[in-house]
């Protein structure tokens, strides 16, 4: 995004775009702005039923992986720094709505592990206090997104409506060429304001073309209202073409530690996908009674089920010919 882009997307006037284009705003000027251009905004209640992912990359001074507050949001204040949805030491819980939007949302490059940890409400009659800043441009209507998008419809006023939308393509902006971190000084100091009056803000992650949601929760509310489900360690994306293609273990919270197992395939539950053919069924049957051979590999992807006894997304892949058949399967943790 260019700087002028930026400028028309604030719609900046007055006092704060000449500050703008002498590249010196102050923070009295972000406080005005946020002021005047989120004052109708309200929160709304939302039980929010479905599972939530944070990601973060496995780092040399991160030893203590069995420690389940190591998976929420960072505990050192001192060590927080500005970023989109969250000033100099401010504690929030960056979720998104899938565990691969959530990897996305990190992706670096780097070739170190990734751990994505799952997260539900701690108690099923727990709603959260919502701010929506979602604009509807590109999104699918049968989509995440498009769901709370049409929430959003049924519980703003029309301009309140109208205001969140234009808050969140200021929230979801890109980088501006040339002005690094200009961008976060106003998302940052918007949420800010927003989590004064809400527990939880709801943006659209454009990491996934307008389908799914990045979900940002207060540290209070992740105190009182949200539980650890399980954590994912994946093996480096980067030995993966940059894709989430394996878990290595799995862990399970217990007394605010995590334990960690090993799995493996129920053998007796495989089934395709909806999506796939019935041709491939024999293809399985052949691999089930040839899985002790060295010829397959059995990759599993983070579970999208509510539990960890559902069925699991997985990819067998024939290590002759290269091919992949997409099955489901029940594991045991061993």
């Amino acid at each position: 995004m260019t700087f002028d882009d930026y400028i028309n997307l604030l719609n900046a006037d007055g006092e704060l775009r000449t500050h703008l284009l002498d590249n010196q705003v102050t923070d009295a000027d972000i406080q005005q702005y946020v002021t005047e251009h989120s004052n109708v905004m309200l929160g709304y209640d939302l039980p929010l039923n479905l599972p939530l992912y944070r990601a973060r990359y496995d780092s040399d001074n991160w030893i203590d992986k069995e420690d389940s507050s190591q998976y929420s949001y960072i505990q050192n204040t001192e060590s927080i720094r500005m970023f989109r949805y969250n000033r100099d030491g401010e504690q929030v819980l960056y979720t998104s709505t899938t565990p691969f939007i959530a990897f996305k949302e990190i992706e670096n490059g780097s070739d170190k592990n990734v751990y994505i940890s799952k997260w539900g409400k701690a108690h099923n009659e727990d709603c959260f206090s919502v701010c929506t800043a979602i604009c509807s441009e590109g999104i699918a209507a049968d989509s995440t997104a498009g769901k709370y998008l049409n929430i959003m419809r049924k519980n703003l006023r029309p301009d309140t409506f109208r205001q969140a939308e234009e808050m969140g393509n200021v929230l979801e902006a890109d980088s501006i060429d040339g002005y690094e971190g200009l961008n976060y000084r106003f998302s940052s100091a918007i949420a800010s304001r927003l989590f004064q009056g809400c527990e939880a803000l709801l943006t659209v992650s454009k990491k996934s073309d307008g389908k799914e949601l990045n979900i940002t929760f207060k540290r209070e509310a992740v105190d009182t209202k949200l539980k650890i489900r399980a954590v994912y360690e994946i093996d480096a994306p980067s030995r993966h073409n940059g894709y989430i293609l394996h878990i290595n273990r799995i862990g399970i919270p217990q007394d605010n530690q995590i334990e960690w197992h090993e799995w493996r395939i129920n053998m007796d539950s495989f089934r395709l996908p909806s999506n796939h053919q019935d041709q491939d069924l024999a293809a399985i049957r052949q691999i089930i009674e040839r899985h002790d051979e060295r010829r397959y590999q059995f990759r599993l992807f983070p579970n999208y089920n509510k539990n960890l006894d559902d069925f699991h997304v997985g990819i067998i892949v024939d290590n002759e010919n290269g091919d992949r058949i997409y099955v489901e399967y029940k594991i045991d943790l061993v």
